[in-house]
């Protein structure tokens, strides 16, 4: 709850999960005003990444939205060294079931790799954890080639920037 309505609603009726109707309307009032501006936020944003995806190649227009199929999927490997990056994500489909993605990235020229390392193991039912989640992914376009911003949840936020020549995905 925020700060006014705990300094003017006193504790005891809180605990009990209530309050006066006064609060609560001028509360859903202050939440559709901070829905509002977020839905604003949102639709800039989504004009933003239409202005930069009219700029780049299919190439990296299908990467983009690869990356975006694989949100919240589990890195269960990484090779990261020499001029190219290797991924082996974990994720379900529409029915449930694991499946496994590959990303391959060659040429690579590395901007920014906060120590990316994924840890897997197979739980009690077989599936695949993994201590790496990648969280979002970027792609633009930077002296003729593709510029990838990934960010993951690993043992704290981490970030893997590069630039690459090839891109490849299983």
């Amino acid at each position: 709850l925020p700060d006014w309505v705990k300094e003017t609603v006193d504790p005891r009726i809180l605990a009990m999960y209530l309050m006066p109707e006064k609060t609560y309307l001028k509360l859903v009032a202050e939440d559709e005003a901070n829905e509002e501006k977020f839905d604003e936020l949102d639709d800039a944003a989504d004009e933003a990444l239409e202005e930069i995806a009219e700029t780049l190649s299919e190439d990296s227009i299908d990467l983009m939205d690869k990356l975006e199929d694989l949100e919240d999927s589990y890195v269960t490997r990484t090779e990261i060294g020499g001029d190219s990056i290797v991924l082996t994500l974990t994720d379900w489909d529409d029915e449930g079931e694991e499946t496994e993605s590959v990303l391959g990235f060659g040429g690579v020229e590395i901007l920014e790799n906060e120590g990316i390392s994924a840890k897997a193991w197979l739980d009690e039912d077989g599936d695949q954890e993994s201590d790496c989640e990648f969280l979002y992914g970027e792609v633009y376009e930077e002296d003729g080639r593709t510029e990838v911003h990934m960010l993951f949840d690993n043992n704290g936020l981490k970030y893997l920037t590069f630039r690459c020549t090839e891109i490849r995905y299983e």
